[in-house]
């Protein structure tokens, strides 16, 4: 419950009122979204709605623990990051709107946090006949093309180009 007492700074002048009246409402505190999960075909991370959301509920979108945006929707593009490993929680809130403001809901908990990452970019280089090209953190393997085919799949950080492979490299 509520309630508001006016006061002066000089007590000797004028005492404090008397107690307004009395406001009683309930305090929700707004559940977790759940289901957090990365997406890589689509470059998203998605989640279910905080299962007592309101109309007004939106949900605030922490990147590696700062807060990136607030959005309604259930879904957070992630295709611009570069490379690097990144961590996303969710946190549901409400205040309301501007006309109501809504001040039953408090923020949830963070979500569970779902991790993703963007492997560096290769530079390959050419000496005579083999493309190398220093190891990339985190990579297991390399997919080497001649244009869109794929000629070979190595963990290795070189390749050497056949004397009948076309010098297009």
């Amino acid at each position: 419950s509520i309630f508001v007492i006016a006061r002066n700074n000089d007590d000797f002048l004028y005492r404090g009122s008397d107690s307004s009246n009395i406001l009683v409402y309930d305090v929700i505190k707004l559940a977790s979204p759940t289901g957090v999960a990365y997406n890589k075909s689509s470059m998203t991370v998605t989640w279910s709605a905080s299962s007592n959301a309101s109309s007004n509920t939106k949900y605030k979108v922490f990147v590696n623990g700062v807060l990136t945006t607030t959005t309604a929707e259930l879904t957070f593009d992630v295709s611009s990051y570069s490379a690097g490993s990144y961590g996303v929680y969710i946190i549901a809130s409400d205040t309301g709107t501007i006309e109501n403001p809504n001040p039953k809901y408090f923020d949830s908990d963070p979500s569970a946090t779902v991790t993703f990452g963007k492997l560096a970019t290769p530079i390959i280089s050419i000496d005579d006949n083999i493309i190398s090209w220093p190891a990339i953190e985190n990579a297991d393997y390399y997919d080497v093309y001649d244009y869109s085919n794929i000629v070979q799949e190595t963990s290795d950080t070189r390749y050497v180009i056949a004397a009948s492979v076309p010098s297009a490299f």
